[in-house]
């Protein structure tokens, strides 16, 4: 065997040796992007936990996010301040959200669910005054979507549920 031939088999080798290190590495990329994704996911839903039990646990609060919601005109004055700091929270979240899918870290599985449900609250009459008053606090990527979900363009929204 001559040292051309040692130096041809050297070469192989390494080619192996490089195509097996990028099946390595796309397995470790793919694992970690996947790990990254369900963490998001799990603090999202850590923050729609928090957002509900913060609403639930108090029966004022609670009465408050109900009644502003579907009456927002029968709001005391202080009762209008908490809603409109809840609809603040709560399109925070979802801009939140959006953009996480926006950046793959959410999958369309989440997403989808809560695009549903925060469409749905957009089209309520306490959110709608919220929105003409006050999103100019968000994005305008993120107003620009919820508006086309609200006017009910195609992909900006699916059946709606109740919230």
């Amino acid at each position: 065997m001559s040292l051309q031939d040692l130096g041809s088999i050297g070469n192989l080798i390494g080619a192996i040796a490089v195509v097996v290190s990028l099946v390595y590495l796309a397995i470790q990329v793919r694992q970690n992007t996947r790990a990254v994704r369900a963490s998001t996911e799990r603090a999202i839903f850590a923050q729609n936990m928090d957002f509900d039990r913060m609403v639930v646990s108090d029966p004022e609060l609670n009465r408050i996010w109900i009644l502003g919601r579907s009456k927002p005109d029968q709001l005391t004055e202080e009762q209008a301040r908490r809603f409109r700091r809840l609809m603040s929270m709560y399109y925070r979240h979802f801009e939140d959200l959006y953009f996480q899918h926006q950046d793959a870290l959410v999958g369309n599985r989440v997403f989808d669910a809560w695009r549903t449900i925060g469409m749905e609250l957009s089209r309520q009459p306490g959110a709608v005054l919220w929105w003409e008053r006050y999103s100019g606090v968000l994005t305008e990527e993120f107003r620009h979507f919820v508006e086309q979900g609200r006017a009910g363009h195609p992909g900006a929204t699916a059946d709606v549920v109740q919230p």
